[in-house]
């Protein structure tokens, strides 16, 4: 799906709501410019997850320091969830830790909100054999030719 059909549902969802937009598409360069110059109200992009949890998300978007934190967004107890789920070894509390950290930037301080996430669906002959990746990647040396 293209970004453009994307626009066109997000601006058509908000608009049921009352919320009236206008889609812009913008350059990385620009859309960074614009973010700040806080030249529009909400700004929409999408993050893939390599790792099949929110903590690439949460150290790259949110973290104090993260590389992509373009809204200056800090929250120390955030931060202290993030860093501590990159050390924790016992995947319950690892897990809690990261719904806690999410919890705070899409409820609490609403730094964005989650739309969707995209299905990954891969089709193969009935000669070829493959166990998806949860990266969602396809190494041809994992393909098995029964």
């Amino acid at each position: 799906v293209g970004l453009d059909v994307l626009g066109e549902h997000v601006r058509k969802s908000l608009g049921k709501a009352g919320v009236n937009v206008i889609v812009s598409y913008l350059e990385m360069e620009n859309l960074l410019v614009s973010i700040e110059n806080e030249s529009a109200d909400i700004y929409f992009f999408a993050f893939k997850s390599e790792l099949g949890d929110s903590e690439d998300f949460l150290s790259t978007i949110v973290h104090s320091e993260g590389s992509f934190n373009v809204f200056d967004y800090n929250n120390p107890n955030v931060d202290y969830l993030i860093e501590s789920a990159l050390v924790e070894l016992d995947i319950e509390k690892r897990r809690d830790m990261l719904q806690e950290a999410m919890q705070i930037v899409v409820e609490d301080d609403i730094v964005g909100v989650p739309l969707f996430e995209y299905e990954t669906v891969f089709s193969f002959v009935d000669e070829i054999d493959m166990r998806p990746r949860i990266d969602g990647l396809i190494y041809f040396d994992e393909l098995i030719v029964k």
